[in-house]
């Protein structure tokens, strides 16, 4: 399974990205196959969280006006907020 694979079944089950790396899905069953895929991406999965990326972007909807270009990526502004809000 590719990186962009996965991100699309994480959007589609509704898991969130955690800014390690591993996923949250509360009580929602994840198929091993994602867990192990994550794993296998952590780094990437880590680095494009932190970049505040708006494919890991958790709540993509509400964030949409958010949204704007970083030297040719999409970048979520509530996520970069947050991100330096939290750190």
């Amino acid at each position: 399974m590719t990186l962009e694979q996965l991100l699309r079944l994480i959007r589609a089950f509704h898991i969130i990205l955690l800014s390690n790396g591993s996923l949250w899905a509360g009580s929602t069953h994840v198929p091993v196959e994602l867990k192990r895929t994550a794993m296998y991406y952590r780094r990437e999965l880590r680095r494009r969280i932190l970049a505040c990326e708006w494919a890991v972007c958790p709540a993509q909807d509400l964030h949409r006006n958010e949204a704007y270009f970083r030297n040719g990526i999409v970048i979520c502004g509530a996520c970069e907020r947050l991100e330096a809000w939290i750190a």
